[in-house]
């Protein structure tokens, strides 16, 4: 019996450590090392940001994924030195986790893909976008890059979203972002990832346990979400869409008057999460209201819901474009985001190409 117990401890005391070491040889195979964190911090002019010269692991729920960020803190394809000045033109994307590209690698994000595309142009892409960001932060980030450090920006794209609406709601009702940035995890939650991260076994396990049997098919799919709730119900409009797009119009209305007055050309970028696409929400109050900002104000607006919206099995789309359980977009979704830009005559308005109207360039097709 005793022997028994001395060959069952022994199985056991091997298993571990070839379990443990198979997750840090995975770790380091696929992520270039083991995660460091923090790697989001607090910026006094604006609220938060990512960290500057960074290049480690990330971590989006389950996913680790290489982040590398320049010397302006933009996620980039390496660690470099960006010059404030350049002969190139420059585009500069402002967004929030989706432009962030947050559990996709680089060079399958969307503004990766952007900036190998047009770089034969002459374009260069810089992207500010963080997670949690919204236009109160995106006119602050801006002045302070344009500004105070002087960076050189030809071109701003804004991609604004559903949750931007609660950001700016939040903003104006508390005086502080709903994200608590440089905030330390709690011990339990650490301790979950940390046993997940360093076991392939328990890695699994959590997989299995979380999204098989935890999760309904609507959880799956990412519905039902407090951020998205406004578009379609009055009652939660009235609470929350009201006063965020009336917070979110003023800040943009600051973000555009500031880059005209600096000459900096301004498109906006309008995109849906899951629950859009299966509601089919193509009239998305999300649409409809920055539509019509976008046209007294002369901004060329890109309108992406028709690309995930196309008449087609709307759960077979989300699982397509989505990461699974999740509202943000995989590497396919990141592709066909690019692929749309670039048919709505981005670079076109990026080079400042003249519209017909001859004071602003023209969208193709049904991007607006």
């Amino acid at each position: 019996m005793r022997e028994r117990a001395k060959s069952l401890a022994l199985f056991v005391s091997v298993l571990v450590v070839a379990d443990v070491t198979a997750a840090q040889f995975y770790a380091r195979l696929t992520r270039g090392g083991p995660p460091v964190e923090p790697y989001r911090v607090p910026s006094r002019a604006y609220h938060h940001d990512l960290g500057r010269n960074l290049d480690l692991s990330a971590r989006w729920g389950p996913i680790r994924y290489p982040l590398r960020t320049n010397s302006f803190g933009f996620r980039d394809r390496i660690v470099q030195n960006v010059p404030l000045r350049s002969e190139t033109t420059r585009l500069l994307i402002l967004g929030d986790s989706f432009a962030e590209g947050v559990g996709v690698r680089f060079d399958e994000t969307f503004h990766g893909i952007l900036d190998r595309e047009l770089a034969p142009l002459g374009i260069e892409v810089l992207n500010a976008a963080v997670v949690s960001y919204s236009p109160a932060i995106y006119y602050r980030k801006t002045r302070y890059l344009v500004e105070r450090l002087g960076l050189d920006v030809d071109t701003i794209v804004v991609f604004l979203d559903i949750s931007d609406v609660m950001d700016e709601a939040w903003l104006a009702r508390h005086g502080h972002s709903r994200v608590g940035i440089g905030e330390p995890e709690p011990l339990l939650e650490r301790l979950k990832w940390k046993l997940v991260e360093n076991s392939v076994l328990l890695s699994v396990a959590w997989l299995v346990v979380n999204h098989r049997f935890r999760e309904s098919d609507r959880e799956r799919l990412a519905l039902d979400l407090e951020e998205t709730a406004w578009d379609y119900n009055p009652g939660i409009y009235r609470d929350w869409g009201e006063v965020g797009f009336r917070a979110a119009a003023v800040n943009m209305d600051r973000l555009v008057a500031f880059a005209r007055r600096h000459g900096i050309r301004v498109a906006l970028v309008v995109y849906p999460w899951p629950d859009q696409v299966f509601r089919r929400r193509l009239d998305s109050l999300q649409v409809t209201f920055w539509r019509a900002w976008a046209e007294q104000r002369r901004v060329p607006f890109i309108n992406l819901f028709p690309f995930f919206i196309d008449g087609g099995n709307p759960e077979a789309a989300i699982r397509e474009y989505f990461i699974a359980s999740d509202f943000h977009w995989n590497a396919a979704g990141h592709r066909l985001v690019a692929e749309a830009l670039l048919a709505c005559g981005l670079g076109s308005f990026i080079e400042g190409v003249q519209g017909e109207s001859g004071e602003r360039p023209r969208m193709a097709g049904s991007c607006s």
